[in-house]
């Protein structure tokens, strides 16, 4: 009659390399884990990728003048410029003309046919151009 040892017969042993791992295969599981982690983790993220887009087309402008030609499709306020940002494209707007207030941004919602605001690299001609030569030195502590 032979005894059992923690689940084996006395006698019988395993061959000692068949338990062993190849070196890197927990980093690879580790890794691939991760990685089907953040797939799932962003997969929300991927279905408000349109509203990102429309959020980040939204021409913000002071000059009221810009959106002359434009419909009005609303009014809109928040304390913060992305969520500001997302009620304007809710609205169907592209353009906002915004004022600022003490603790809220307030933002005129319109929907134009085409771009007003100028390029972001047009300089207006009053401002001149930087001086010649390297700035000055940072002033002393």
């Amino acid at each position: 009659m032979s005894h059992v040892r923690g689940g084996r017969q006395a006698g019988h042993r395993r061959s000692e390399g068949a338990n062993r791992r190849a070196p890197g295969d927990g980093l690879v599981r580790t890794l691939g884990t991760v990685a089907l982690a953040a797939l799932v983790a962003a997969a929300p993220a991927w279905a408000q990728d349109p509203e990102r887009v429309a959020m980040t087309r939204v021409a913000l402008t002071t000059d009221a003048g810009l959106v002359s030609g434009c419909t009005l499709v609303g009014r809109v306020k928040d304390d913060s410029v992305k969520d500001l940002r997302r009620k304007i494209v809710r609205l169907g707007a592209d353009t906002a003309v915004v004022k600022f207030g003490l603790e809220d941004i307030y933002a005129d919602a319109y929907r134009c046919p085409t771009a007003r605001l100028p390029p972001a690299s047009a300089v207006p001609a009053h401002i001149p151009p930087p001086p010649p030569g390297a700035p000055p030195p940072p002033p002393p502590r």
